[in-house]
Parts: structure tokens; sequence; C-alpha cells
């Protein structure tokens, strides 16, 4: 189960001066048990992550939230196959596809979920290499990142995390387009994470909208057993499910997983006019 940390590991506070010093470079972090991660930076501001696990995908990402077809993200990664060094997200930048503000919560949001798994790791060590890092398209405060980071919404709860979601209604009209994607994505089989997945959300992102949905009574659990069960850590207790009956038990509200979950503002305000 994902906790809060006290304070911050001793890598963090190297990156948190590093950036403070415009550094640009690699600071490479490792486990006592050989898991190894990576933060990159461009003049004082983050410029990538990446720890052992799971990534959010920007193209699955930007249909779930409606702000671009699957079928033009389809085209833009068919052209970038012959582009070598060209990324999804350098053209939509480029080429201003999508909002940056759009841009920029996701970069803010999936670099927290790589520096999250790295505050699970043990005895951690870590030393900076000065080497060249590319230009960063949208900058990425450090200290919004590490507090994300520390704010230990980078794991689902255990009884979350365990459950197969399916949807109890498709068509809520009163819902962001990624809540309409999480809906499509809960068949009864996938987990929590593979929701995620499929949406190109943050786990962070996932729990604030997997549990705001169950509050609207909008998608339920297949294993009746964990109903009631299934609550965020800290929250208020969630009342047992009755013995029988339809009826499905609200989640008490999620804790603030950062900046910058802000389905209402991504899923509508952000998404341009593609009629």
């Amino acid at each position: 189960m994902s906790t809060p940390l006290t304070s911050r590991p001793a890598w963090a506070d190297e990156l948190l001066d590093l950036c403070a010093q415009e550094a640009t470079g690699r600071l490479l972090v490792r486990s006592a048990e050989g898991e190894e991660g990576w933060i990159e930076i461009r003049d004082g501001s983050l410029a990538g992550a990446s720890a052992a696990g799971r990534r959010v995908l920007l193209g699955r990402r930007l249909t779930s939230f409606g702000v671009m077809s699957a079928a033009d993200v389809s085209q833009i990664l068919s052209s970038l196959r012959d582009r070598r060094g060209q990324r999804l997200l350098d053209v939509v930048l480029q080429d201003r596809l999508v909002p940056e503000d759009f841009v920029a919560d996701f970069l803010r949001n999936s670099l927290a979920e790589q520096l999250g798994a790295m505050t699970g790791y043990r005895d951690a060590t870590h030393h900076f290499e000065s080497t060249t890092v590319p230009h960063v398209p949208v900058p990425v405060d450090p200290h919004d990142a590490v507090a994300d980071a520390l704010t230990g919404s980078h794991l689902f709860p255990d009884e979350m995390g365990d459950a197969a979601v399916r949807a109890l209604s498709l068509g809520a009209a009163d819902v962001p387009p990624v809540y309409q994607a999480v809906l499509a994505a809960a068949d009864g089989r996938r987990r929590p994470v593979e929701i995620a997945d499929e949406c190109g959300l943050t786990v962070a992102e996932a729990v604030v909208a997997l549990t705001d949905l169950r509050n609207r009574n909008l998608v339920d659990i297949v294993d009746r057993s964990l109903v009631g069960a299934w609550q965020i850590p800290g929250a208020d207790p969630v009342p047992a499910a009755p013995p029988a009956g339809p009826a499905v038990t609200p989640f008490a509200a999620p804790p603030n997983p950062g900046s910058a979950v802000d389905f209402e503002r991504n899923g509508f305000t952000l998404a341009p006019d593609l009629g």
C-alpha cells in the first residue's frame, strides 16, 4: 500500500540542489536490490525520468481525453516510423495539435509517477553525471514533481489493485471524455492498472477517476466480497455493502494526488473543437 513519505530521500534533495544550480545532466538512483532509475535535468528543469515499471502512453491519453482521434494519433505514429529521433510529443507540440497546458499536465504527472517509484528504493544511492540533455519543450518544475511524488499516490491501494472493474453505464452524458474512456475500458476483466494503461492515466489519476465514478454509481467491482473494502488509505471508512440487492456503496473522497489531476479542465476546456 502506498503511503506518504515523512521526508525526502537523499536523492530528491540532491535533485533539488542540482536544479537550483541550473545543472544539466543525469542523476542516477540505485536501490540496495539493484533497481535503477535516472532523472534528466536541463538548465535546472526536469527533462525526463525513468524507473522500473509502467509508463503512461501519450497516444492513448490523447484519445481518452478527447483531444485527438485515434485515427489521427495512428497516422502520426505511422509517419514517425521512418523519422529517427522524432517522438509523438515533439510532433503534437511543433504542429500545435494540442494545448500546451495539456502537455504540461501530462509531463508533470508522468514524471511524478516515475519519481514516486524511486521513492520506494530501499537504501538508495545516487550520483550525478554531467552529460548532454535534449531541449525540454515544456519544462517541469522539480519542486512540483517531487512534491507530487512524495504524496504516496503512485501505487494503487491493495484492495483496489486486485479488483476487476466493470462499468454499470456507458451512456453517462455528464462526465468528461476521459471518464467515458475509463467506462469503456472497465469491461469486468481489467484491473485498475490495466484501465490506467488503456486510457493513458497515471496511477494517481486512475485512483481519482475510478473513485469518482464509483461514487456516481457508474462502476462496480466484479468480486462482490470486496465491496465496502475498496477505499482510499486515510479516507473515512466506507459503509459495508448491503447483504443483497444491486445497491453500490460509494467511496469516500480520495486524497488530493497533486496539481494537476483536473479531468473537467482537461476533458472539456482544453479539448479543441475537432468537429
